[in-house]
């Protein structure tokens, strides 16, 4: 069955899983979807998958927004701190985050994290646009990895060529 994604979208996935309670969100996939006429805001929802906890606000919630800079040309993602806490095992501080960016005929020059230049790696094409645990899509894709601490805020920008 297709997926149509809307361009401007973040789809944020994890590995498969048989239930919630099975469900890490240590490990996470940011998908972009690039598009300069949409500003795209959501968060990410965490909470201990067991109690109920959650209508105590025992839950964990982390902002993120993607949009066009037109007047710097460039494409920002934004990553807010995590906001609220629980316990349990899924009550981590730090997440193993990739970061995929799909080009739309588009091509990225330098990404910067908080202002640190990423190495680039390699564009890849292949056939399979949203397996989380393969490198197969469709289109070109920009990605990388990065240690994701979940009490700081991140501002990722993509420069494009």
């Amino acid at each position: 069955t297709p997926l149509f994604i809307k361009t401007g979208s973040v789809i944020v996935l994890t590995q498969h899983a048989q239930n919630t309670e099975s469900q890490s969100l240590q490990n996470v996939s940011y998908n972009l979807y690039p598009s300069r006429d949409c500003d795209y805001s959501s968060c990410l929802y965490e909470d201990d998958t067991k109690t109920v906890g959650y209508k105590n606000g025992e839950y964990r919630k982390t902002a993120f927004r993607f949009r066009w800079d037109n007047s710097a040309k460039t494409y920002e993602f934004f990553i807010d701190k995590s906001e609220g806490v629980f316990d349990g095992c899924d009550s981590f501080s730090e997440r193993n985050a990739i970061v995929k960016f799909y080009l739309l005929n588009e091509k990225v020059g330098d990404v910067f994290i908080n202002g640190e230049k990423v190495k680039k790696p390699d564009l890849k094409k292949t056939s399979d646009v949203l397996a989380f645990d393969t490198e197969e899509n469709d289109l070109e894709t920009f990605s990388f990895s990065f240690k994701q601490d979940v009490r700081e805020s991140y501002r990722i920008v993509f420069h494009l060529i």
